[in-house]
């Protein structure tokens, strides 16, 4: 309601994003291990963008949180559940995407995952995972607060492709 109000400030700084996301995932490693999921951050460049740290830490923490949880799910099926969070740029954007080997989202709901209070697998209790439907949404939030884009997608192989898009600068990319 604060986000929709406007009045969640936003302290925008240059943020090196690559680093952020390697932070999270370390913090998050020894917990996927316990969950039989090997949690890896792909190597990457140096990426800065201008951002609010904090809520950028939220926005990868989130993403994480989900792959690692709908991967666990998944694990007892295979020997080798991965999530992999992977930062680069192409042309004036910053790149982040989390691709997990979870049960994948079906194609009807994959725009519907970023609503508020939407859960794809009417299966999946809160009791059972934890969650109750606002993870993504305050990702699309977030990201949208800082210029970019968040979309949600199928792995050929699959899984799921959670890949966000930020501007590198504070001006509009060409």
């Amino acid at each position: 309601a604060r986000a929709d109000s406007g009045k969640v400030p936003f302290q925008l700084e240059p943020v090196r994003l690559d680093t952020l996301a390697g932070e999270v995932v370390e913090s998050f490693s020894e917990r996927a291990f316990a969950l039989g999921v090997r949690l890896e951050a792909a190597p990457a460049p140096p990426v800065v963008i201008p951002g609010d740290e904090r809520w950028l830490r939220q926005l990868v923490f989130n993403l994480v949180d989900n792959a690692v949880r709908f991967s666990t799910e998944a694990a007892a099926r295979a020997t080798d559940r991965r999530v992999r969070v992977s930062v680069w740029t192409e042309d004036q954007l910053a790149l982040l995407a989390v691709d997990d080997d979870g049960p994948g989202i079906p194609e009807p709901d994959l725009d519907r995952v970023f609503e508020r209070f939407f859960r794809s697998d009417a299966a999946r209790t809160r009791q059972a995972d934890g969650g109750a439907g606002l993870g993504l949404a305050i990702c699309a939030w977030i990201v949208r607060e800082h210029g970019g884009t968040i979309r949600a997608l199928q792995r050929p192989e699959g899984g799921t492709r959670m890949l966000l898009a930020l501007p590198t600068s504070s001006s509009p990319p060409q």
